[in-house]
């Protein structure tokens, strides 16, 4: 990318630590995300990783290694979820710490989702079902 990109003042500086922590400058990062680059750096940490027991069993199933994926994951490999505006939401994440980081992976054995929360250094790993058992309140799924 020819031009220089500028972050609001608030997002500057964490933006460009979290570059410098992967050896790049801002603008290099920022690059890389906005054109789909990818390699063997991480984009971000993903911090603790929490993985629900479906999703356990289906990444086991699926011989599958969760370094392997979560790795994918962090390096901006968005898996199944890249038409849906994965970019956007890694660029605007990466930007503002608060908003999630999502991918989604099709294995043998089923899909899984992680999604990263940099803001808690936390990274969720978790099927459809137990992403949405998550996300709903109990009433809604009709249990109490």
């Amino acid at each position: 990318m020819d031009a220089t990109i500028h972050l609001p003042g608030e997002y500057a500086e964490p933006f460009r630590r979290r570059a410098e922590s992967i050896g790049k400058s801002a603008d290099e990062l920022l690059a890389d995300i906005l054109t789909g680059a990818r390699g063997p750096r991480l984009l971000f940490e993903p911090g603790e990783i929490l993985t629900a027991p479906e999703a356990a069993a289906v990444i086991e199933a699926s011989g599958t290694s969760l370094a392997d994926l979560t790795d994918r994951h962090a390096s901006g490999d968005c898996g199944t979820l890249e038409d849906d505006g994965s970019r956007d939401n890694l660029r605007h994440a990466l930007e503002r710490t608060e908003c999630p980081i999502f991918s989604g992976y099709d294995l043998k054995a089923g899909r899984v989702l992680f999604s990263s929360y940099l803001s808690a250094r936390v990274t969720r790993v978790e099927t459809s079902d137990e992403y949405t058992r998550r996300e709903l309140p109990p009433d809604a799924l009709g249990e109490e």
